[in-house]
């Protein structure tokens, strides 16, 4: 630690998640891009900001089982709890409400507020699985679901519909660009 900063050094390539920085996309295609002594602005990432200094460039190599060992046991884990996850967010999609369904399991139900096509999901970026559910033919209130996300899966329930007004919008326009 310097200067209250957490120092960290990784070997990151372009299948690292960086699941513990949380889900990134900025992050990882700044870091891809980089070249050796090159430094990164302040990146975002799920547990706040980033900087990043390239320090070299490591060439793909097949590693010996015995350097593997490690990761091959954390992504096995991490796939299981993916799985647990996905399973838990079926079982309370399953439920009469939301709520009962996340009380044996002690876990909150939290509301997004309005979502619109392709945004963010507050606190953990796009799912583009949840989207899809939310915004695809069929969608009507009360639709209940669970999809996979980055880090684990999400139970939803559409509580609000608006369509798209072709003439509300069409009203509108001229003041939206103002």
């Amino acid at each position: 630690t310097k200067a209250g900063l957490k120092i960290e050094e990784r070997l990151v390539s372009g299948g690292d998640e960086a699941a513990d920085l949380g889900p990134s996309p900025e992050f990882t295609s700044a870091v891809l891009s980089m070249q050796p002594g090159q430094v990164s602005p302040p990146l975002g990432v799920a547990s706040g900001l980033a900087i990043v200094a390239c320090t070299e460039i490591v060439p793909p190599a097949v590693r010996p089982l015995s350097e593997m060992t490690s990761q091959v046991s954390k992504d096995v884990l991490s796939e299981r709890r993916r799985q647990a996850a996905y399973l838990a967010a079926r079982r309370i999609a399953a439920s009469a409400t939301l709520a009962e369904g996340a009380k044996p399991m002690k876990l909150d139900v939290k509301k997004s507020g309005d979502l619109g096509a392709a945004a963010d999901l507050p606190g953990v970026g796009p799912v583009p699985e949840l989207d899809a559910a939310l915004f695809g033919p069929g969608s009507t209130i009360g639709t209940k679901g669970s999809v996979a996300a980055p880090g684990g899966a999400i139970a939803y329930e559409i509580t609000r519909h608006d369509a798209f007004d072709t003439s509300k919008f069409e009203a509108e326009k001229a003041g939206l660009r103002d």
